[in-house]
């Protein structure tokens, strides 16, 4: 099956947009940026011990989500994934659980983790994604197994979106794969990705007249600088056009990695995609999985808005993001003389050596966000488990809620639970309790912030 182009209206705003099938336009920014969902990962993590991951009714450990239908739900974590050695470091794969789960046999788990699956995709095209990634290269460690997986799982999340696919995988069978199942209901697929060490994609790409993702590794290893950056894709894209793929079908990923190894891998970014733009013009497409550069950092949600902002001012039109946790209809609205911004800009920038001022202004507790009023109130409720808090949560409107756990907490009570012999029972679960909500005056983050530090600071009730 061979896919042409098919034209997306543009619409005036993020709901008209998925109305009429168009490519999001934010607030601020005066053109499309192409949003690729990357929800829908396999490797995408949850920290065991976590707001996410608790015990199920059953006693079963779970991981707790909201369904689109604004119900408290449990996906439950299979001993086979226990096994794994991510889990038995504190990781749970939950993308990977959900489609294990949803592919099975066994209700009510299949039931539960194609629920789970509906969520995370209604979650991203409602706030924005252009297409919806998909990869499933953790879901098995065997090949066929992948495959099989990938297969399913386009057919599922086709049926459901109203926006294209994206079709992610470190092995080019297991694209073909997702390409093949792939009907192009929403228009065509992108194809994620092509290198110098794999340029087989490149063929597939043209074989079935796909966008495609073209990265700037090397034929073995990782760019260290802007040089390799810009020498690597520039012979990605040529290798591309010579097999007669148009320039505007071709989306360069420059490669973006955390600031927090080298405060310059931000830098070599930036400089890499002014240069692209600059070399092939404005029809071809420069993107980046823009999230990366804020791992190891706190207040990653400010870190990766600013970069956004930078690395649409460098030239990008277009990124892999998690479009729940980062509103693009705020990151170009964002007041950029604010305290926070600037932080976060110089360290980005490579002016900030070792993030020094960025994480001295974190520790005071400086980082307000940076669209946010000096002075409101926002509400809060604090988790108990008999007299011991876990946990805060605080709620201002228009945004997600603010969740802080209390360092070490839930191993406390873990070990208080064990020794009154309350763990894995119904007495276990009744002893937990929310407050009611209370109000108090800054942002979400001071606040949680705030009450977290008190909280430690009263030491353990009796």
């Amino acid at each position: 099956m061979r896919y042409e182009p098919v034209g997306r209206p543009v619409g005036t705003s993020q709901s008209d947009c998925y109305q009429q099938g168009g490519t999001l336009k934010p607030e601020g920014l005066d053109r499309e940026f192409i949003v690729v969902g990357e929800n829908l990962h396999a490797t995408r993590v949850l920290l065991r011990g976590g707001k996410h991951v608790v015990a199920a009714a059953s006693g079963e450990e779970a991981i707790r989500y909201t369904s689109t239908a604004g119900e408290t739900r449990h996906l439950i974590i299979p001993e086979d994934i226990k096994r794994r050695q991510d889990y038995q470091e504190g990781r749970v794969k939950h993308v990977a659980v959900a489609v294990r789960a949803a592919m099975s046999d066994h209700e009510p788990a299949a039931s539960e983790g194609r629920e789970y699956l509906r969520t995370l995709a209604g979650r991203q095209i409602k706030t924005g994604s252009d297409y919806l990634d998909l990869n499933v290269d953790e879901v098995s460690l065997r090949h066929h197994e992948q495959v099989a997986a990938m297969r399913w799982l386009v057919r599922f999340i086709e049926g459901l979106s109203p926006v294209p696919l994206s079709i992610d995988s470190s092995n080019t069978d297991t694209i073909r794969a997702g390409i093949d199942a792939c009907e192009g209901k929403a228009g065509p697929p992108l194809l994620n990705s092509a290198s110098l060490e794999r340029l087989e994609a490149l063929d597939l790409a043209r074989e079935k007249g796909l966008p495609v993702i073209v990265t700037a590794a090397g034929e073995s290893g990782m760019p260290e600088n802007t040089e390799q950056r810009l020498a690597n894709a520039s012979r990605i894209v040529e290798a591309a056009l010579a097999k007669g793929l148009a320039v505007e079908s071709l989306h360069v990923d420059a490669l973006v990695f955390p600031i927090s190894v080298d405060i310059q891998f931000g830098n070599h970014y930036l400089e890499a995609i002014r240069q692209l733009r600059a070399k092939f013009g404005e029809k071809i497409h420069l993107t980046g999985g823009l999230s990366n550069v804020s791992f190891g950092l706190p207040c990653r949600r400010l870190v990766n808005e600013v970069f956004i902002s930078l690395a649409v001012e460098a030239g990008i039109d277009g990124g892999i993001v998690d479009s729940v946790a980062n509103d693009l209809n705020h990151v170009f609205l964002a007041d950029k003389t604010s305290r926070p911004y600037e932080l976060a800009r110089d360290m980005l920038l490579g002016l900030d050596r070792n993030c020094k001022n960025f994480l001295r202004a974190y520790r005071k507790g400086e980082m307000e966000p940076v669209n946010q009023r000096q002075s409101q109130m926002v509400k809060y409720q604090i988790l108990y488990w008999k007299h011991l808090a876990s946990q805060v949560k605080v709620f201002e409107e228009g945004r997600k809620p603010v969740s802080r756990q209390l360092p070490g907490r839930l191993a406390e009570i873990d070990q208080l639970a064990m020794e009154q012999g309350l763990t894995g029972t119904d007495d276990y679960l009744n002893h937990w309790r929310w407050t009611d909500r209370q109000e108090r005056e800054g942002s979400a983050e001071s606040v949680a912030d705030s009450l977290v530090t008190e909280l430690m600071q009263q030491g353990k009730p009796t």
